[in-house]
């Protein structure tokens, strides 16, 4: 059993290719617990491509992202709910 401490960014950077692996291949997080989404495989991805862009930029990036799919679902509940 492998284990990483992912409590420090910068374990977390120096592990991110094995971490990469492990989330990919859904054997990270471990039972029981829900493997990530893609769209949270594809950001830590990204964010390590990027050479690890800061942490509040990535986070921006992401709650910007959100908000916008927040919005957009609400609008087309909405439009339905007017039907």
């Amino acid at each position: 059993m492998w284990r990483f401490d992912l409590t420090k960014l910068e374990d977390v950077k120096a592990s991110a290719a094995v971490i990469y692996q492990h989330i990919s291949s859904n054997s990270m997080p471990p039972p029981p617990f829900p493997a990530l989404a893609k769209t949270q495989i594809s950001q830590f991805k990204t964010w390590m491509d990027s050479g690890f862009g800061s942490v509040a930029s990535f986070k921006r990036r992401h709650v910007c992202r959100r908000a916008s799919v927040v919005r957009s679902y609400a609008a087309k509940s909405k439009r339905l709910s007017m039907n």
